[in-house]
């Protein structure tokens, strides 16, 4: 008589046993892909406008500035959709793959608000919102560079010296109120590179220095509100200069004439004249510390004290003729603002002798 023995789960062959763990397994793995893969009208539409890409140009417009609006997805068959655009709550354009929209912003703290509505030919229709809040900034500098009393023009950014950038915000917010400069976030950027440790919110200017191979530099500032809700940008490129020398005469009961220069010529109808050598745009911080180093000649010899801006010039009784009178301005601190300019005297004129 065989025996047999009780049917049990532990007689299953062991194989089968493997296999069924790993069926288990990846029914236990592919449970929520299953749950999670039914979306709700909701969300699947959601999920439909958030494959299109949505490109504006310029970024951050300004105000009247013509703007492009451009739609493309690569989920969505845009050509063949039905694509309506609204402004202000006004149709612009209604057609069959529409995806340009043109348009131009208005007033500083005026709100463009564009709503965009796709209706593809093989799903259900979605909206998309668009608010342009136009703004600007404005880029100011000055470079650090000395200018005589009454001059009119600004500083200019010269050789081995320094320049000054400040950026002035026109930003209005949502609720029709300034934004004040110092609630502004600056970002500033050289030659593309974010200065982060010269960025942040208050930090509306920026001082830099030339480097001595004078290259040119490309500043931009991006200005923003806290809550990054209205954006502005301005650039500016810029590239040092040479300083210039210019002469005055030194009236004794006028003072310097700086109103009259004298240029490359000078007639000496007085016995004696006192000349002023003005170092423009020579580094100002430079010309403080005394730096400057001033030399004379006449007919290429040297003459007078050194290290003065300033020269006396007397006439000989009966003489008559013309002398070069030379400068030579060196900043010993930066050597590329050196510079030497001459002009012609002429001296013992008929109504003199």
């Amino acid at each position: 008589m065989i025996n047999k023995k009780p049917h049990n789960i532990y007689n299953i062959d062991m194989k089968f046993r493997i296999a069924l763990i790993l069926f288990l397994s990846t029914i236990y793995c592919l449970l929520p892909a299953f749950i999670h893969a039914q979306l709700s009208p909701e969300a699947a539409l959601q999920q439909l406008s958030q494959n299109i890409d949505v490109s504006i140009s310029p970024e951050n417009p300004g105000p009247n500035t013509d703007v492009t609006i451009r739609i493309e997805s690569y989920s969505t068959d845009l050509n063949g959709a039905q694509i309506t655009w609204v402004v202000n709550g006004k149709i612009v354009s209604d057609g069959m793959g529409e995806k340009v929209l043109k348009l131009k912003t208005g007033n500083i703290g005026t709100i463009t608000s564009i709503n965009l509505s796709v209706q593809p030919s093989d799903g259900d229709a979605f909206q998309k919102t668009i608010d342009l809040a136009p703004a600007s900034v404005d880029l100011l500098w000055q470079g650090d560079s000395y200018t005589p009393p009454f001059y009119k023009g600004r500083a200019v950014f010269t050789n081995q010296g320094s320049i000054t950038f400040v950026a002035i915000p026109s930003i209005i917010d949502r609720s029709g109120n300034t934004v004040s400069p110092k609630n502004v976030i600056y970002t500033w950027s050289k030659d593309g590179s974010v200065l982060g440790s010269l960025s942040g919110t208050g930090k509306n200017s920026l001082t830099l220095l030339d480097s001595i191979l004078g290259l040119p530099m490309n500043i931009s500032v991006v200005a923003s509100t806290l809550d990054n809700s209205i954006v502005t940008k301005s650039s500016i490129s810029m590239q040092s200069g040479s300083p210039i020398i210019l002469f005055y005469e030194n009236n004794p009961l006028l003072g310097i004439l700086y109103n009259r220069e004298i240029g490359s010529g000078f007639k000496l109808s007085s016995p004696e004249v006192n000349i002023i050598g003005a170092p423009y745009f020579f580094s100002n911080k430079d010309l403080q510390a005394n730096a400057l180093k001033y030399t004379w000649a006449l007919n290429g010899s040297n003459i007078g004290s050194p290290n003065q801006n300033s020269i006396t010039l007397r006439g000989q009784h009966g003489a008559v003729g013309n002398s070069t009178l030379g400068l030579k301005i060196e900043n010993v601190n930066n050597i590329l603002q050196t510079l030497e300019k001459s002009m012609n005297i002429e001296f013992g004129s008929q109504n003199n002798l």
